[in-house]
């Protein structure tokens, strides 16, 4: 019984995250078109992670020209030990599409570090096309 349940939550989310993309109201879009954010705070660190770590910066890029689409937030309910998280989110339409949480109680350097570690993994998965799931 759990196997329909599960297909259709997947069905649902890349419904979700479909609309999302295609709408400009859906999220706040950073200058990377690939690094995307839902909230103003997340919109936030990423500006200041792009400014300050030219590592960032290329692996944003590095993004830009992939079928890899990121989205980033901020999450105060992360265990306390963890800085960030990298999630597969769905392939749908030969896009993949991933999420990553950072710590919203690190100090912004700290974030910063994880966004570009958790960006790191995606390039990671962006650079093996037979990851889809």
């Amino acid at each position: 019984m759990a196997a329909p349940f599960n297909v259709l939550r997947s069905l649902l989310v890349a419904a979700v995250v479909v609309l999302a993309t295609t709408s400009p109201a859906g999220a706040q879009v950073s200058r990377r078109l690939h690094v995307r954010t839902w909230d103003a705070p997340s919109q936030r660190l990423v500006q200041f992670g792009l400014r300050q770590s030219a590592l960032t910066r290329d692996l944003a890029s590095r993004l830009d020209r992939s079928d890899v689409y990121v989205y980033v937030s901020q999450d105060c309910e992360l265990p306390p030990r963890l800085m960030g998280r990298l999630g597969f989110r769905v392939a749908a339409g030969g896009v993949r599409y991933l999420s990553i949480h950072v710590s919203c109680t690190a100090p912004a350097l700290v974030q910063v570090a994880a966004l570009g570690h958790e960006l790191r993994h995606a390039v990671e998965i962006a650079d093996d096309p037979t990851i889809v799931d």
